[in-house]
């Protein structure tokens, strides 16, 4: 079993981390942040990355880490844009293939969450912030590398995030449009197992996120009579810090959320399995 990459893992949990923060209805926000990750695995050396995401009118637009991440819930369609080639690809469910589709059915995925807010506040960008304690157990039994082969093994992963959130900008909090935004990762997740427990949790949390510490411990186990029979489970151990350094709630130009004009789609398929491959 292999473990995934550094450059892999990041940009999934970058990825994971900024669908929580879209949860603005209409109002024009503009984020400019950055992250500290760094893996205890094959001498991996912390790397930095600056983030700015950008949301208007329910739409969400998020630069890193040499990519663009267009999502828009009333489309249902998450668009990744490579400036480099000037390609994009769309993201979803409903771009994956039968085989894949079949294996994430057979991934057996269990999880939990649990939320925790704190009488803890500081200001963050010039805003006064409130701190949350989110604690998140995943359990996955991972399939063959044939539709008929036997488990390769389990995967269980531990995270625990402190994460800060502010009441304090110009538009309301919305559960709703974070889980429109978050549709199509949670419909794949829901794939695998059953989500719904996690997100009503997820749900208590008040206001917009901003700063975060997370922690990310991931260990595989061989499964009996898998190839990898025998061997010691392998661990992987992630932290990813992010701080907000401003925040602008001037007026954004719409054309900020749509493909440019020059773009040709890609014809590589990007899913939530391989985001990320290829790219850094």
């Amino acid at each position: 079993m292999k473990l995934p990459s550094l450059t892999r893992s990041t940009r999934l949990v970058a990825f994971s981390a900024v669908l929580g923060a879209a949860a603005l209805s209409h109002a024009d926000v503009k984020i400019m942040s950055h992250m500290t990750m760094s893996a205890a695995m094959m001498g991996n050396t912390p790397k930095n990355q600056t983030m700015t995401t950008y949301f208007k009118n329910g739409k969400m637009r998020v630069e890193s880490m040499g990519s663009i991440i267009l999502m828009d819930p009333k489309s249902k369609k998450n668009i990744i844009l490579n400036p480099t080639d000037k390609t994009y690809s769309e993201l979803g469910m409903d771009m994956m293939t039968p085989e894949q589709k079949k294996a994430m059915k057979n991934m057996k995925m269990t999880m939990s969450a649990h939320l925790k807010p704190t009488t803890q506040t500081k200001m963050i960008a010039g805003k006064k912030a409130q701190k949350y304690i989110i604690t998140m157990v995943m359990h996955m039994q991972l399939p063959g590398q044939t539709p008929t082969a036997p488990s390769m093994g389990a995967m269980d992963m531990n995270m625990d995030m402190e994460q800060w959130t502010t009441t304090a900008l110009k538009d309301h909090y919305s559960p709703q449009m974070m889980m429109q935004n978050a549709g199509q990762m949670l419909k794949q997740l829901s794939m695998m197992g059953d989500t719904s427990s996690m997100m009503k949790e997820f749900a208590k949390m008040k206001g917009f996120p901003l700063d975060n510490n997370m922690t990310m411990k991931m260990t595989m186990k061989p499964a009996k009579g898998s190839p990898q029979a025998g061997q010691a489970p392998m661990s992987f151990d992630m932290t990813m810090q992010t701080n907000v350094d401003s925040i602008s709630e001037a007026p954004l130009n719409g054309s900020l959320f749509v493909i440019p004009a020059g773009y040709k789609k890609s014809s590589k398929t990007v899913n939530m399995g391989n985001l990320g491959r290829g790219r850094g």
